[in-house]
């Protein structure tokens, strides 16, 4: 059986082109397969463009202020000479171990500001923001700050979902610690006009469009799947296996929607794979996911990377038992 495997990041755990690795090398050898990692815009779009052979160069960046105001050396890349690609999470997202720092209130998108003054002053005349993934929720209003007198080229925001900031309160509610989500949420209202509620994308990476009015928003998913020629291997596939860490917006646009709308554009079946409990079966079904399989992750964050590998190593039995199981469907 040919079987395609494109998923997305598990979050903090694996990127992209791992997790799709660590599949690949767990299923059964009398498969074809072809590993092509996926992303959205969000976390790990960098490495995912990078896999696919699509960074012309690596452009690192020393002194940048990370989401807590520190001091930080980042990277972006150059799809071509004049184009860059800069994703916010590479400088705004907080790991696990920094959890309870994770209070939207004292944290600032100036450094992503910083990235793109950065490509502007280098001569880009077309930047990649790719927008998601993030644990800031300032709107940007630091990356603005950083901005001032910058004369910045196109900007086309590669957005991980389409929310707008009247739809964002369950991404917000994750940036946030106990207690805390209620007054950012409030600042956050009182300070976005009725009409900017309501803007398509504009809730992606804690609103960081409402201070960047010119870009041009779109699905990160869909560009990607684009520009890498998803819809080539999907064709190709008996059986496309799909996912990411965490379900939240998947079904708004994110990395899965793309490849899952592209398997059920071609009567692909569909594995779903997730670190968390996944979505009611009818759900799933109505996206077009022949199966899904959870893979539990521990309750105990010390050494969840570790614990995360082992987990997938234990997964191989029941994950080949459903490929099994769909042929049999056939």
């Amino acid at each position: 059986m040919r079987i395609l495997i494109a998923c997305c990041s598990f979050k903090d755990t694996f990127t992209a082109p791992d997790i799709c690795t660590r599949i690949d090398n767990i299923l059964y050898a009398d498969h074809e397969t072809i590993v092509f990692p996926m992303a959205d815009g969000g976390e790990n779009t960098r490495d995912v463009l990078r896999a696919h052979g699509k960074a012309y160069g690596l452009i690192p960046v020393h002194e940048v202020i990370d989401a807590l105001g520190n001091p930080k050396s980042v990277s972006y890349i150059l799809l071509d000479k004049t184009t860059a690609f800069i994703g916010a999470s590479d400088i705004l997202h907080l790991p696990p171990e920094q959890h309870e720092l994770k209070d939207p209130r004292n944290l600032t998108s100036y450094g992503l500001g910083q990235l793109m003054r950065h490509a502007a002053r280098r001569g880009c005349d077309h930047i990649y923001l790719g927008l998601g993934g993030t644990s800031t929720a300032d709107c940007g209003v630091g990356m603005a700050a950083a901005l001032l007198r910058t004369k910045l080229p196109k900007i086309t925001a590669l957005c991980d979902a389409d929310i707008s900031v009247a739809q964002m309160q369950i991404p917000l509610l994750q940036k946030c610690k106990d207690g805390t989500y209620q007054e950012v949420w409030e600042e956050i209202k009182a300070n976005t006009t009725e009409l900017s509620m309501h803007k398509p994308f504009y809730g992606a990476a804690g609103g960081m469009l409402l201070n960047l009015p010119n870009a041009t928003p779109t699905l990160g998913s869909k560009f990607l799947a684009r520009i890498l020629g998803l819809e080539e291997k999907v064709r190709w596939a008996d059986l496309v296996i799909t996912g990411e860490g965490t379900i939240d917006n998947t079904f708004q646009g994110k990395g899965p929607s793309a490849v899952l709308d592209l398997a059920r554009k071609h009567n692909k079946k569909v594995l779903y794979l997730a670190s968390n409990a996944t979505p009611s079966s009818k759900l799933l079904k109505s996206h077009g996911v022949t199966a899904s399989l959870s893979l539990r992750p521990p309750h105990n964050l010390n050494n969840y990377a570790a614990q995360m590998r082992h987990c997938i190593a234990n997964t191989q039995y029941e994950l080949n038992t459903h490929l099994k199981d769909i042929v049999c469907a056939a």
